[in-house]
């Protein structure tokens, strides 16, 4: 596969150590993933979670985006 996006569905307590998160984003930059949708929906933390995934996707270089319901995940 040469273009692909990743879906990740957050749940509960969705807090990651920096370790934790670099090791997801080169999981996926390894794959050559175009594109990371974040799904909040289910975290009992999303403002915190998301705060830590924008720096981790920024620093990734890759297209991503957060939402917070299916709906929109499936549009983008």
């Amino acid at each position: 596969m040469d273009n692909y996006t990743a879906l990740v569905v957050l749940h509960n307590e969705a807090l990651a150590t920096p370790e934790a998160m670099a090791y997801s984003t080169d999981y996926l930059k390894a794959g050559q993933v175009s594109a990371v949708a974040i799904n909040f929906q289910y975290t009992h933390t999303a403002s915190i979670t998301e705060n830590i995934c924008k720096k981790a996707n920024a620093d990734m270089g890759v297209n991503h985006c957060f939402f917070y319901e299916t709906h929109s995940v499936i549009a983008w």
